[in-house]
């Protein structure tokens, strides 16, 4: 679909949208970072900003591109040697309807809450037989968090006819 209004104009359109061109752009800024030639914290804050951008945007698009899709039928559309196809994805079962389910789930919570209090190794009785309990294994994950600040919208973008292009000022 071709639309006057491109708000993605401002990136190179030679660049073709693929994941090996999207890789070697991360990855490449990545080796800017890693070699010095960048401040990993304003780096960091910057592609965190770009993201959220990306991310509401897509949020943005996507009901009006599953619109579009849709007229393809199972094929899916393509462009820029990109396919995009509507699918059914993160299939979640509730299964709060049975009472089996919900009582075995209490059950597990309550467990859970006890091994959490468990510090260390012991032996206790359950029905006649001498079982070990362990506290739980804790695991996680070191990363960053960034608070990005709310401020005011000082970015303008408007469509420039005269170079049919989006400029953002």
């Amino acid at each position: 679909m071709n639309q006057p209004n491109n708000p993605l104009s401002l990136i190179n359109p030679s660049l073709a949208p693929t994941k090996a061109n999207a890789e070697y752009i991360g990855t490449h800024i990545g080796n800017v970072v890693a070699e010095g030639n960048a401040d990993p914290i304003d780096t960091l804050v910057r592609l965190t900003a770009i993201k959220l951008a990306v991310d509401t945007a897509v949020d943005a698009v996507k009901p009006s591109a599953i619109a579009e899709a849709h007229k393809y039928g199972k094929d899916g559309a393509r462009s820029m040697d990109a396919k995009v196809e509507v699918v059914e994805a993160g299939v979640k079962y509730d299964y709060s309807n049975d009472s089996v389910w919900r009582d075995l789930k209490e059950k597990i919570k309550e467990r859970e809450t006890f091994l959490k209090g468990v510090k260390e190794a012991f032996e206790m009785r359950v029905d006649d037989e001498l079982v070990t309990i362990y506290p739980p294994i804790r695991t996680s994950t070191t990363t960053t968090k960034v608070t990005l600040a709310k401020g005011t919208p000082v970015i303008v973008a408007e469509y420039d006819p005269t170079v049919n292009a989006t400029i953002i000022s």
